[in-house]
């Protein structure tokens, strides 16, 4: 598809149009961070026919395109006449015949090797047909080697060797050039077949891309844009949350601790009275307990003591008698307000702290918290209903900007989407000629094949010759005499010599039209193209073809703008989007084109109209208030535990064997019975298991109570220990923040709706700065571009100029080795063919009789033979 600049020109200011406009109004995010937008990329996943990239083949291909290469460069060292090139573009010389005959001393080392090159292989043309004549000629007389006589000599087995080794060396060269190409052939025959639907790719890939810019055009500004103006819709109606919540965590610092404070109080309040409840019953079953383990102490005791004194061996007197004098109680955990002078529980104080508590507990001290903490966190609700009106007005501008950008985007797309309709007619002239390439391209193959398989035909004959010859040479024969394997092996070389002469002058032909026409454009032309040299030191000079640079003075009007070809398929070839690419930054005019504030000149006036009243908001009720009070006022946290707490601590019981385990003085006992005899062994044993069972049964469960009393009294100290500081804090801060909510709460709404602000505005100046960077780098990647050009530098300079090179490269290289093998051929046959005649003297010479024993044979003067009977060894000089 060819486009003039004009026309490019023409289209330019649309595409921009376009472009800039998917920037301006703006691409809705993915996610809204508290105002901060996370911008999704325009979708990437965008599908191409043509990779360009070129597969140049498998081994051997890649070496050929080398030789080729290295042989060009070599012949044909110099650069090409840039000077002269750009000088005929730019129309200050005139191209003509006498322009390339006046330059022909400047253009000595682009073509004086193409030249020598050239004359060789026409010398070669006119000579090698005469050399051959001539050798045909005179063999036919009998000279030139022609006469079948041969003189055997001591270094015939060495020439042997030495004329089958280099033909046989030779030969392989011919036959691997031969197979590399039918490589060549095969290589072309799907470069050629493949050729049609290539260009047809490339051209559904330049559609393809310009129907996905278009859809990057509408993913941003129709798509995204809806969800943009949502966006800023939905921030416009949620006042509530944008400023009064800013509003309110911004005086949560004061006023949340003041509230977050009563609910604590409560779990104390509530801990407290569960504290003093749990105190009182647990003391009540300690007592109980008590009072059932010194009762059975007591008789444990008495039973101890009437049995020592009817004990037959006096334990109380005996040396293993243990000593059970300490067995009773020790402490007393009974109420010390029994009047019997024993006891240590306060049990007034805390029956009296109990009744105080038990309103102060039932008044619900986290539902009156709540009443305060409803009031503040109700305040971005309030701060809506009082600025609703102004915010209504600011929604009905935003909505307004839809229906004109929509208008302006439609305007600018549609120049672009009349490009695709013109490529139809394109594809459909490129895919007639398709069935033409398949019809006819197999031809173009069967003529090249016919030409390598005369070489191929020609070394088959070598090889068939010189295996046939090797298999079939016996030293011990005379010449004359060879068999019929060596004598065809001689045939087939000089048969392969023969096809040699008749057709190495027509290959030699075909190969120099093909070297003189693909060459000089492989190495003027393709080689610089590929590397991009040619726009490089041409159009892309500054001042080469005009002031400044061409294509910035074509396309822009302004040879300033440095805009190369070589630039922008470097670009390209990166998938950099069309933006960066054909630096159409110094063509429009963005900053103007950014300016989003020209769709909405005068929302930010209407933003200073929003105001908000906190007055109405209560953190600290009355009731609240008295609550606190009443707990602070409590007496719970003046009850003195030491006593009590202290007769807790001390042993159970008196025993000095173990105090609080009598299963130590039941295992004396147990020990002690066994030293008697008779019923006192009974009686101290039974005594024992009485003493374990107290243990088990009372004493450890007692133990066990006390333990968890006194765990209740330690708790309930580390409650009602700040009782009074916590109540005095809650009540300072709570007034403190109620005085700093009702000076300070309209300040602060009208900063957050000065960020508020902000914020809705700084949607577009977010968008504006990823929208360029996805102009730059993202809409409209331009690989399409480099892909279709390289595709049609792959197509002829590689595809099809490389193949037309590698047959005359082949061609030439077969010729340079039959040359060779022609001479080693034709020396070499003569080692292997039949002779007519074993000896030069022209009167004599040998033949083998019927027994296998040589005679000689005498030629007279009338023409007669006469047999020599005499019988000699064979014998050969």
């Amino acid at each position: 598809m060819k486009m003039a600049p004009t026309t490019l020109v023409k289209w330019l200011p649309a595409i921009a149009l376009v472009l800039i406009v998917s920037i301006s109004v703006g691409q809705c995010a993915n996610s809204n961070n508290n105002g901060n937008l996370t911008l999704d990329n325009v979708p990437s996943d965008h599908v191409y026919q043509s990779s360009g990239e070129y597969d140049e083949g498998g081994f051997p291909l890649p070496t050929t395109w080398g030789l080729i290469d290295s042989f060009l460069n070599t012949i044909s060292p110099a650069s090409p006449p840039y000077e002269l090139i750009t000088g005929v573009i730019s129309g200050q010389t005139a191209f003509s015949v006498s322009l390339l005959t006046g330059s022909i001393s400047s253009l000595t080392g682009n073509l004086m090797g193409f030249a020598i090159c050239f004359i060789i292989g026409a010398l070669f043309v006119v000579i090698f047909p005469i050399v051959a004549l001539c050798f045909c000629c005179c063999r036919c007389c009998g000279n030139c080697g022609g006469k079948m006589y041969q003189k055997e000599g001591n270094y015939d087995r060495i020439k042997r060797v030495v004329f089958g080794f280099l033909l046989a060396l030779c030969m392989g060269f011919i036959v691997g050039g031969v197979a590399t190409a039918f490589c060549v052939n095969t290589f072309t025959s799907q470069k050629v077949e493949s050729l049609p639907q290539d260009v047809v790719d490339n051209i559904d890939d330049m559609v393809s891309f310009v129907t996905y810019t278009l859809q990057e055009i509408n993913f941003t500004v129709v798509d995204q844009l809806n969800y943009t103006l949502t966006q800023v819709t939905q921030d416009l109606t949620a006042i509530d949350q944008l400023v009064g919540v800013p509003v309110k965590q911004e005086l949560s610092s004061i006023v949340q601790p003041a509230i977050d404070a009563i609910y604590p109080l409560d779990n104390s309040i509530s801990s407290t009275y569960n504290g003093l409840v749990n105190i009182n019953t647990t003391q009540a079953s300690v007592e109980d307990m008590w009072l059932e383990v010194k009762t059975r102490v007591d008789q444990a005791f008495t039973d101890l003591t009437s049995a020592c004194a009817s004990c037959t061996g006096s334990c109380c007197s005996a040396p293993s008698a243990p000593d059970f004098t300490g067995l009773n109680m020790n402490a007393d955990w009974r109420d010390i307000n029994l009047g019997m002078g024993h006891g240590s529980f306060p049990q007034t104080v805390v029956d009296s702290a109990i009744v105080s508590m038990a309103d102060v507990n039932n008044a619900d001290l986290s539902s009156a918290a709540d009443e305060g903490a409803s009031n503040f966190n109700n305040l971005p609700e309030t701060l809506k209903n009082t600025t609703q009106s102004q915010i209504d007005a600011i929604v009905s501008t935003i909505n307004g900007l839809s229906g004109s950008i929509f208008d302006l985007l439609s305007a600018a797309t549609s120049q672009l989407a009349g490009i695709v309709g013109q490529v139809d007619g394109y594809r459909d002239t490129i895919n007639s000629f398709t069935p033409f390439i398949q019809d006819y391209d197999p031809y173009r193959s069967y003529a090249l094949i016919g030409f390598y398989s005369v070489l191929l035909v020609i070394a088959v004959l070598f090889l068939f010759g010189l295996i046939l010859g090797v298999a079939g040479y016996n030293s011990d024969v005379s010449p004359a005499h060879r068999g019929n394997c060596s004598h065809c092996g001689g045939v087939f070389m000089m048969a392969a010599v023969g096809i040699a002469f008749i057709f190495l002058t027509f290959f030699m032909l075909f190969t120099m039209l093909l070297f003189i026409v693909g060459g000089p454009v492989d190495r003027l032309v393709c080689d610089p193209l590929v590397s991009g040299e040619l726009f490089a030191e041409t159009i892309d000079k500054k001042d080469a073809l005009g002031p400044g640079y061409f294509l910035g003075q074509t396309l822009f009007q302004n040879g300033n703008i440095s805009l190369t070809l070589t630039g922008i398929l470097d670009d390209c070839e990166a998938n950099k989007a069309v933006y960066e690419a054909f630096q159409l930054d110094s063509y429009l005019n963005i900053s103007a084109l950014l300016d989003f504030q020209q769709f909405i000149p005068d929302i930010g006036s209407q933003f200073t109209n929003v105001t908000g009243d906190l007055t109405d908001v209560d953190i600290l009720t009355p009731s609240t208030r008295q609550i606190l009070i009443d707990f602070r006022d409590s007496p719970a946290d003046n009850i003195n535990w030491t006593l009590f707490k202290e007769e807790l601590a001390k042993d159970l019981t008196n025993d000095v064997n173990s105090a609080d385990d009598l299963s130590v003085l039941a295992g004396l006992l147990n020990t002690f019975a066994s030293t008697l005899s008779g019923g006192d062994v009974t009686t101290f044993q039974n005594l024992a298991t009485t003493l374990s069972d107290i243990q088990t049964n009372y004493i450890a469960p007692l133990l066990t109570e006390r333990d968890t009393l006194s765990t209740h009294i330690t708790d309930l100290e580390s409650v009602t220990s700040t009782i009074d500081s916590l109540v005095n804090a809650t009540i300072a801060a709570a007034d403190s923040a109620q005085a700093h909510l009702d000076s300070s709460g309209p300040t602060l709404i009208a900063q957050e709706v000065g960020d508020y602000e902000n914020r809705i505005l700084g949607y577009p100046d977010q968008f504006v700065t990823y929208a360029f960077n996805q102009l730059e780098n993202e809409i409209g990647k331009c690989r399409p571009v480099y892909n279709l050009w390289t595709s049609l530098i792959n197509s002829f300079c590689r595809g099809i100029l490389e193949s037309v090179n590698a047959l005359w490269l082949i061609m030439g290289w077969c010729i340079f080795f039959l040359l060779p093998a022609t001479i080693f051929g034709v020396k070499l046959a003569k080692h292997y063919r039949r002779m007519d005649r074993d000896d030069s003297s022209g009167n004599a010479h040998t033949r083998y009789g019927s027994d296998g024993d040589m005679e000689m044979i005498v030629q007279d003067g009338h023409g007669s033979n006469h047999f020599s009977s005499n019988k000699v060894a064979p014998s050969y000089a």
